[in-house]
């Protein structure tokens, strides 16, 4: 089976569903993650597409971490059939327990599908954080913010200190699409528009 870990859809931002399936079809693609993206805390159309599609897709949803209900919505969502959570790196909850959105996802079992910039993932914070929860998969999204070619020696120390959260054995990680770090060859060629060499983020992060 393949499936694609990472996908967009929405009516008023990205694509339909519908264009997806196409995409899916037409690439022999059987299921998808819809991930919610980021500003929208409304997951209706996503519980729509799964009810449509029921055997193509898997909801993970996003919350409002700074709302005081944003546990009980959690729990909510969940009941309804989430199977995952969207979280920024340096995603808290106010009060007391900050850590108290990442703590209830543990207790529900939920993957925590982690956005962020690489600087943000490669802090001794975020490490700490996945430390004190070894029981919570934690998928890190966009190659740990891998988001655009550079031969920066500096660019590719902080991208080492990213992947090698992978000692510790709750965490995963998204290869996106080389689109997002690799230079568009002009004139645009076909089947492979990217200039070569393919930046080596690929092979550092496997």
């Amino acid at each position: 089976m393949i499936a694609d870990a990472h996908c967009h859809v929405s009516p008023h931002w990205y694509e339909p569903v519908e264009s997806l399936l196409f995409h899916m079809d037409r690439n022999g693609v059987e299921r998808a993650v819809l991930i919610q993206h980021m500003g929208q805390f409304d997951n209706e159309y996503l519980f729509d597409c799964v009810r449509r599609f029921s055997l193509r897709f898997a909801p993970v949803v996003l919350v409002d971490t700074s709302a005081p209900q944003a546990l009980d919505e959690l729990d909510r969502l969940v009941e309804r059939g989430a199977k995952g959570l969207r979280l920024a790196a340096t995603a808290r909850s106010p009060g007391d327990d900050p850590l108290a959105i990442w703590r209830r996802a543990a207790a529900l079992r939920l993957p925590v599908s982690c956005l962020g910039q690489a600087k943000q993932f490669a802090s001794d914070a975020f490490a700490d954080l996945v430390r004190a929860f070894p029981d919570l998969s934690i998928v890190i999204e966009h190659l740990g913010g891998s988001n655009a070619p550079s031969d920066d020696t500096a660019h590719l120390d902080l991208r080492r200190k990213v992947f090698a959260l992978s000692k510790l054995p709750n965490t995963y990680i998204k290869f996106h699409g080389l689109g997002e770090f690799c230079s568009r060859a002009m004139p645009v060629s076909q089947p492979f528009p990217f200039e070569w060499p393919i930046p080596p983020l690929l092979e550092m992060a496997y």
